[in-house]
């Protein structure tokens, strides 16, 4: 999660607001996993947000290349 929140910083592939959820929640994992019982469910919570906003710009990215298109 560190990881990818420094790529979508450093290559804009997702906004920055995107990135500090992905530090915020690796932060929770890190320090909190073992206190919280639910912290199993912080992980495939980032990567439906991150897969739901690739999802998204890419669907209205291919609509508008198919108008433009020949």
């Amino acid at each position: 999660m560190i990881t990818t929140s420094t790529l979508a910083i450093s290559t804009d592939f997702a906004p920055r607001w995107l990135a500090i959820i992905g530090y915020v929640l690796a932060l929770l994992l890190l320090i909190g996993s073992y206190y919280l019982s639910w912290s199993f469910v912080v992980f495939p919570f980032w990567v439906f947000l991150i897969s739901f906003y690739l999802l998204r710009e890419n669907v209205g990215q291919t609509e508008s290349v198919r108008k433009a298109g020949p």
